[in-house]
């Protein structure tokens, strides 16, 4: 179990942040006329749901590692008593749901704020409640079944047999169509971060296109404080929420101790302390997913689990790779689409880029969500390759159980990287050729060597997406027929 001093740490910190965002709620409620508007009445509605996560996190994470409360309480589990550890499960997860969609309605109220300013108080005025009401009963929904399931208490055990680590879960007795915390999660963590991020993005950059046409520049830093706000308090609950659920993802005892402890100790100092993460970039992304099943090293540490079962997560990562593929080929598109109509429609290319530029982006993040989301409800499959009984290559893939339409990603891959890249090229070539011709009408040649420039960037970049599409089509090609 934890000794004193780690818990001594944990409160010497802990209890004054409390305190802050006590007293930070408190003068909100008590001044709710000068702070009357929806995005601090979010801020309170979840902030209360945080505190009482909080308080219930301190009984269902943290005490069982205390050598007091597992002799006192939770002892009793393994004797028989496991109807009301459940309840503080079920408050747990259902808290940590809250606060993920708290993030996504402060996002949205920063997103309409900017996109209906005229339209967005009163929208806010009117469907605030219900919308908070859906919010607090869909974790009844998602988790409700663990309320009819029956407490256990997975410990580890040191060498001489004592107990080292504890950590509730349920006993998957029951359940309706088929969920599980582990299923829900696997969708719910990927798709609420990425519609918020998204907002939080659009929010971001329209701030910046808009901030000449605020009124004023105090106007202008309320409305940067709100959003960065928003930002950081989505940032901190991703990070908390990705960190719990990969603890609950496999119930093994052996493991209980390594578990117990990131429970107890990882998680709550990230809960506790706002930390900003950065977005996943596809490079890195990329170094994990495809060169790591080359690595020895990582073969043995991560990727050999997918052999002994541990199939959900990689999945995530092949998602984000496809996608992310598929975005920058999108991006490679629009870049050249851009230089077209700066050549072609010169006065109105501003005003139309303005107008469209959002939707479109937001088009280009939504569309591999449709066309691959499938991967994700499926279970990875280590593929290798052996010389002498040696292993020698290895690479991930989905093992297929499941999709919709018929797609594969195989599929998808055949024809957007022959139709996207025809796309991209033929405007890019369009938008060169149109320069040339159209030299000398520009008005100087500083604007013709800027025009020249641009052009051949996005040429470049979409000569390196291409090389790179062509590389994911061929992998993809073998990775259905690849034995050996």
């Amino acid at each position: 179990m934890l000794p004193a001093w780690v818990f001594i740490l944990y409160y010497s910190y802990g209890v004054p942040l409390v305190a802050i965002y006590i007293v930070t709620l408190c003068v909100l409620i008590n001044n709710r006329k000068a702070y009357n508007s929806a995005f601090y009445r979010l801020i309170i509605i979840f902030a209360i749901n945080d505190l009482l996560s909080y308080i219930n996190a301190q009984f269902i994470l943290r005490a069982p590692l205390s050598s007091l409360f597992y002799s006192l309480v939770f002892s009793k589990i393994e004797d028989g008593v496991t109807w009301y550890p459940v309840v503080f499960l079920f408050l747990r997860v259902s808290a940590e749901l809250l606060s993920f969609l708290g993030t996504t309605l402060m996002a949205l109220n920063r997103l309409t704020s900017l996109l209906l300013p005229f339209q967005h108080n009163y929208l806010w005025k009117t469907y605030l409640n219900p919308v908070i009401l859906v919010c607090y009963l869909l974790p009844f929904a998602a988790y409700g079944y663990i309320l009819f399931n029956k407490a256990v208490l997975l410990c580890g055990k040191g060498k001489s047999g004592e107990v080292t680590a504890c950590f509730v879960n349920y006993d998957h007795s029951f359940t309706y169509f088929g969920l599980s915390v582990n299923k829900v999660n696997r969708v719910l963590l990927v798709v609420i971060p990425l519609i918020t991020g998204a907002m939080n993005i659009t929010a971001v950059c329209l701030l910046y296109l808009r901030k000449k046409s605020l009124k004023t520049s105090k106007e202008w830093s309320r409305e940067i404080n709100f959003t960065i706000c928003s930002v950081a308090i989505f940032l901190a609950h991703l990070n908390y929420g990705i960190q719990t659920n990969l603890v609950m993802v496999k119930m093994d005892v052996d493991e209980a101790t390594r578990f117990a402890y990131g429970l107890g100790i990882g998680i709550p100092i990230i809960y506790d302390v706002t930390m900003f993460i950065s977005d996943l970039i596809q490079y890195a992304d990329g170094q994990f997913f495809l060169r790591g099943p080359v690595s020895p090293f990582w073969y043995n540490h991560v990727f050999s689990k997918i052999e002994n079962g541990v199939t959900w997560y990689p999945v995530f990562f092949l998602f984000l790779r496809v996608s992310l593929e598929l975005v920058a080929l999108f991006g490679s598109i629009l870049m050249a689409f851009n230089r077209v109509t700066s050549i072609l429609l010169p006065l109105n290319h501003e005003r139309l880029w303005k107008k469209f530029l959002f939707p479109l982006v937001a088009m280009c993040y939504a569309c591999p969500c449709v066309l691959y989301g499938f991967v994700l409800f499926n279970k990875a499959v280590m593929v290798c390759g052996t010389k002498d009984g040696e292993i020698v290559a290895c690479f991930v893939n989905y093992d297929h159980t499941f999709t919709y339409f018929g797609l594969t990603i195989r599929k998808v891959v055949r024809i957007l990287y022959v139709l996207l890249p025809v796309v991209a090229g033929a405007l890019n070539a369009l938008a060169l050729t149109l320069l040339f011709t159209r030299k000398k009408p520009l008005k100087e040649n500083r604007q013709w060597q800027r025009e020249i420039r641009f052009t051949i960037f996005s040429t470049v970049l979409f000569i390196d997406h291409l090389g790179c599409g062509i590389a994911v089509a061929s992998q993809e090609r073998y990775n259905e027929h690849f034995k050996s």
